[in-house]
Formats: C-alpha cells, sequence, structure tokens
C-alpha cells in the first residue's frame, strides 16, 4: 500500500504549535520557500492563540529582506490577536523597510505616546527621521531632520545602553559633523560590542556589523574592512539586516569622501566586505515564491 509524502513545513504549521515556535526561534536556518509554506498552511484559529506564531515568522521574513510579506503577517496577526506592542513594532519596521517612513512614524510616534520608551521603539521612530533626512531635498529640511534622529537615537541609547541606537547615535553625530561627540560614542559602543562578544548567546553578525561602522566613525579603515568582512562571512539568509547595515556604511563613505575627497579612504575597500557581501547573497536570493 503506498502512502503520499507528508509535507512536514505544513504538518507543523497546522499541527504542532510548539514544535512551529522551537524552529522560529532556533538559529537554524528555513529557506524562504519553506517559510512561505508555513504562512500558507496556518491555522488561523490555532494561529490566533498564540501571537509568537506571528511576531516570529515576521521577524524571520524581516531577516530574509521580505518587508511586505512580513507586514501581511503582522496585519493578520493585528486583526486576529488585536493590540500587541511586539506585533505594532514589527508592522512599523515592515513599513519602514518597505519605503513607507511616514506611516511608520505615525505608529513609532504613538507608541512614543504611550509611554513605550523602549529602544526598538525610539530606535525605529530615529530611524524614519534619518529616512525623511535622506529623501529630504532641502538642505535645512535634511538638517533637521538628523537632529531629531541624532536625539531619538541618543534618548534610545542612553535609557537603553543598547548597541544598535548607540551606533545610529554616533552616526548620526557625525553626519552633523559633530564629530568629536561622535568619536566618544563610537568608542563607548566598540566597548560594549567587544564584551558582548565573549557570550556566544549574542547575535554576532550585529556585534561584527556595529564595529565595523564604529571603526568607519572613527576613520579606522582597515579594522572597519576587517569586521564587515566577518559580518559577510556569517551574513547567509539575512538580506534584510545585511542592507540596513549596508546602508548606513554607505553613509559614513560619503560622509568621508566629501570631507576628504580621495585622500586616505577608498569606497571601493573600506567596508566592502558588507557590500560585496550583500551583493553576492542577493544574486544567491530567490527570485519566485513556489
Amino acid at each position: 500500500m503506498a502512502y503520499g509524502k507528508v509535507d512536514p513545513i505544513r504538518s507543523l504549521a497546522a499541527r504542532d504549535l510548539r514544535s512551529l515556535l522551537r524552529l522560529l526561534r532556533s538559529p537554524e536556518k528555513v529557506a524562504f520557500g519553506e517559510l512561505i509554506r508555513l504562512w500558507k498552511a496556518r491555522d488561523q484559529e490555532q494561529w490566533s492563540r498564540l501571537p509568537a506564531a506571528y511576531t516570529l515568522l515576521a521577524e524571520r521574513m524581516l531577516r530574509e529582506g521580505e518587508p511586505l510579506v512580513a507586514y501581511d503577517v503582522v496585519r493578520e496577526g493585528l486583526h486576529l490577536v488585536g493590540s500587541n506592542i511586539r506585533l505594532r513594532q514589527l508592522q512599523g519596521i515592515a513599513l519602514a523597510r518597505s519605503g513607507s517612513s511616514m506611516r511608520a512614524g505615525e505608529i513609532f510616534s504613538q507608541l512614543r505616546a504611550e509611554r513605550h520608551l523602549d529602544e526598538e521603539t525610539l530606535g525605529m521612530l530615529a530611524r524614519t527621521y534619518k529616512d525623511a533626512a535622506m529623501h529630504a531635498a532641502d538642505p535645512k529640511a535634511k538638517r533637521r531632520f538628523l537632529q531629531k534622529a541624532a536625539i531619538a537615537y541618543e534618548n534610545g541609547y542612553r535609557l537603553s545602553r543598547g548597541f544598535w541606537t548607540g551606533i545610529n547615535a554616533a552616526t548620526m553625530a557625525l553626519l552633523l559633523s559633530r564629530k568629536t561627540h561622535a568619536g566618544v560614542l563610537a568608542g563607548e559602543i566598540r566597548k560594549i560590542c567587544l564584551r558582548a562578544l565573549r557570550q556566544e548567546r549574542n547575535d554576532r553578525f550585529w556585534l561584527f556589523a556595529t564595529l565595523g561602522e564604529a571603526a568607519l566613525v572613527t576613520q579606522q579603515w582597515s579594522e572597519a574592512e576587517d569586521w564587515y568582512r566577518q559580518a559577510g562571512d556569517i551574513s547567509e539568509r539575512r538580506f534584510g539586516d545585511l542592507q540596513s547595515s549596508r546602508r548606513n556604511a554607505r553613509l559614513l563613505l560619503d560622509f568621508w569622501r566629501g570631507s576628504h575627497g580621495d585622500r586616505n579612504l577608498s569606497a571601493h575597500s573600506v567596508g566592502g566586505g558588507v557590500c560585496r557581501a550583500y551583493d553576492r547573497r542577493a544574486r544567491s536570493r530567490p527570485t519566485t515564491i513556489s
């Protein structure tokens, strides 16, 4: 007697929620196509009783560089589960990464008004100001948004002592030509990241990328390239994270090129580890959803 082959992903999505959560929480790499099949096979009634299924899958989709799919996941989660702080944050992140910074800013402004003053909320609100600065044609408006981003990032850092908001505060300070303050912040973040590297459970990709960014802030070119290379080496399937890291590296490289011309700086080599890694990973990325 022949039996049809059972799809383990569909079986997992439909029946075994505890195993599903273990999979989504684990460092195990799951192909994008398998994540899509898992999403399509979900049992809405079961998932509605477990908000973590939505948050963890949305986080995976964001790491994959798929903010539109992440937005769909979060939207259903909010509809079925109701107001949930983490789902609202992920909705804002998905919108920001999709280019809808204004709508994202509204979400994070509301969360801040509700006194959710965690690093994610303040940092992502700052990111929406940074996006506005990057798109501003008027130099005065650009500087005004950069100042708002710098304040929000630094507030997030002072409240949380988190390296993500801290390194962004340093980068914004540099873009505002506050080089001494940027260097002080970058030095603090470097120490935080080096301490964190001693603990295996920490996310080494972001620690390496942040150390690379701190080195760029302080013009440590060879050190920056080495840290970015290490980040690129462990970045498999983290298309969204690579893009975010690459984006700030480009901002810093452009700033120093404007300050020095091409003296003492090669935009094709400094920070090239993360840029080349992103390009290589992007070429290997699935272009269709089966």
